[in-house]
């Protein structure tokens, strides 16, 4: 089956900001479907009248620990960034799948942190 890139599709990560918040009760009653059972679950977002605005999946993301390694260079500094997923679905995969999903995301977001360093953000 060949692949198709989606262009109009992006990634939107939600996640709570206090321990005893749950991103799933806060989507329940403004999607589609019930996202507090099995997941990953296809859904869509409701207007307050209840009209459909757009879909969109809901994939648990789980957790990770990151760490951040500064190493001087000439001329500057080098940030070394590793994540280890602990829990949900990256967290079964080996190692070098893990990475290899992983590696697009956290290379954003070592490229937003040297805008932000460099003050051209």
């Amino acid at each position: 089956m060949p692949a198709e890139r989606l262009f109009s599709r992006a990634i939107v990560r939600l996640s709570p900001e206090a321990d005893d918040e749950d991103v799933a009760d806060f989507l329940q009653g403004l999607v589609t479907q019930d996202v507090t059972g099995d997941l990953p679950a296809w859904t869509g977002l409701l207007t307050p009248q209840g009209k459909a605005l757009f879909d969109f999946i809901v994939w648990p993301a789980g957790h990770g620990e990151v760490e951040f390694r500064a190493q001087e260079e000439s001329g500057g500094c080098r940030l070394v960034m590793t994540e280890k997923p602990v829990s949900g679905p990256v967290a079964l995969l080996p190692s070098a799948v893990a990475d290899a999903m992983l590696h697009p995301r956290n290379a954003e977001a070592l490229r937003r942190l040297k805008l932000l360093a460099e003050k051209r953000a």
